[in-house]
């Protein structure tokens, strides 16, 4: 956890740039099984007045060595801690979960 804090401090909050998708691709690496694996597909940006959310899916192996698919959503919001959720539900609930303060790392 303080690794992820440690890459998330980092990101400056202007704009939805490169540093905001690359924090949140080494924040999601942390919580893969195996990240040598990783399979990234695109990112998608939704920019807010006071708020970045970078979401995308990535294809990693599991402990048994299956590939599995990950959603995940991090939100950047200009003077608060940045906040990861990860998953395999659909982005709307993820996002969802960020709004309403719900614990945020979903991993099963």
């Amino acid at each position: 956890m303080r690794q992820l804090l440690c890459v998330l401090a980092l990101v400056t909050l202007t704009g939805c740039s490169n540093r905001q998708v690359d924090a949140c691709k080494a924040a999601v690496e942390l919580h893969l099984k195996s990240p040598a694996s990783a399979q990234w597909g695109s990112f998608e940006t939704d920019q807010g007045a006071r708020e970045t959310d970078v979401r995308g899916q990535v294809d990693s192996d599991n402990a048994f060595g299956a590939s599995r698919r990950t959603y995940f959503v991090c939100r950047f919001k200009e003077g608060e801690r940045v906040k990861v959720a990860l998953g395999d539900r659909p982005f709307d609930d993820l996002k969802t979960r960020l709004r309403n303060g719900t614990p945020i790392l979903d991993w099963q």
